[in-house]
């Protein structure tokens, strides 16, 4: 009989688990993955439903779509779980994250160091919301106002951090901080209890064009000033941008003036080559649905170019898929650490706390 070696044996048995991986994956024709997203109601989730259906199966990937509390829950997740290959991130959370690592910040350099941008997709919209009755007009005039911000964890929560910062170079105070789920805001705000209730989200978002005339008539919009003391401090994180009367047609009498955050598809720097093949195939797919995704898919598919275009410093793209997408034109493949009660504001939002 033919001796083997531990060693032999091992190597031989790791050949034997990936063939009968590349059998089952020919066999079944798919790789179950997950994308990370944001509320059922929201922008991303939607996104994240039209690239399960309509371009993950040409790639041979069954991507399960989570419902999450938002960007921040996003890249942990996208960081930490295995199975969690793809996440939708607003542009200043990521930012966030990086510009703590270069701070020093040992917690978030762990947590965003790997990632990698796939596509900047689309912007979304920025609105503060407030009773109808409220005397606030602007973003400029929530100082001292009591803001739900969203669930911790979540982009929206992120967001309202850094405009207040922005607008007024201070934090939020804790006492004026409510995170209620975005449904819940909306009671609050009817009842008083809070003064504003601000959301991130792709208009049109389905929470407000969902509202009954009844809801509609309780609340409006704050504008974005750009006049306002300390305005242009807001646009060196922001872009300009409106929220339209033909998106919410039975609430807005006209279109109002807000800012916007980009949306990113972001994933993991993987060096395994079946992974970097797989995400390849979902860039190729992307590119070529891309049409079919603008004609029937979410409204801001329309926004969308998938051409690299050039990041700003210190965010990378993904190899493989940057590759294969900047061959993509017009729908076609070209052949050719712990909680510390020190912990700023920002660093709690974002769950990267550390010891002082």
């Amino acid at each position: 009989m033919r001796a083997y070696s531990i060693k032999t044996l091992g190597l031989r048995a790791m050949i034997t688990i990936a063939t009968l991986f590349a059998l089952c994956v020919s066999a079944f024709g798919k790789v179950e993955y997950n994308i990370v997203t944001g509320a059922e109601t929201g922008t991303y989730f939607q996104f994240g439903r039209d690239l399960s259906k309509l371009v993950s199966p040409a790639a041979g990937i069954s991507l399960n779509v989570i419902p999450t509390n938002g960007s921040v829950e996003n890249i942990k997740r996208l960081r930490d779980e295995p199975g969690t290959k793809l996440a939708l991130v607003q542009s200043d959370v990521f930012q966030a994250y990086l510009d703590e690592a270069a701070n020093g910040n040992p917690v978030a350099s762990r947590i965003v160091a790997p990632l990698r941008v796939v596509a900047p997709l689309y912007d979304e919209e920025v609105y503060a919301l407030v009773r109808a009755d409220s005397p606030l007009k602007y973003f400029s005039d929530m100082h001292g106002k009591r803001i739900n911000i969203g669930p911790v964890g979540s982009g929206s929560a992120m967001t309202a951090a850094t405009l207040y910062r922005r607008l007024f170079f201070t934090e939020i105070p804790a006492e004026n901080i409510w995170t209620a789920q975005h449904e819940a805001a909306l009671d609050k705000l009817a009842r008083g209890i809070i003064d504003v209730a601000l959301m991130v989200a792709g208009q049109p978002a389905r929470l407000l064009s969902d509202m009954s005339a009844q809801q509609a008539r309780q609340f409006r919009l704050l504008s974005y000033n750009p006049a306002a003391p300390n305005a242009k401090a807001v646009l060196q994180v922001y872009d300009t941008a409106k929220a339209k009367m033909s998106s919410y047609p039975s609430w807005l009498d006209a279109d109002v003036d807000t800012i916007s955050v980009r949306t990113l598809l972001v994933t993991y720097e993987y060096r395994n080559d079946d992974t970097k093949e797989m995400l390849t195939r979902f860039a190729r797919s992307l590119c070529r649905v891309l049409p079919s995704l603008q004609s029937i898919g979410h409204d801001k598919w329309k926004q969308v170019n998938l051409t690299p275009a050039a990041l700003k410093e210190n965010w990378i793209y993904f190899s493989p898929t940057e590759q294969e997408l900047r061959n993509c034109r017009n729908g076609e493949v070209s052949t050719s650490v712990p909680e510390s009660s020190s912990c700023t504001q920002q660093e709690h939002l974002m769950g990267v706390c550390r010891s002082r």
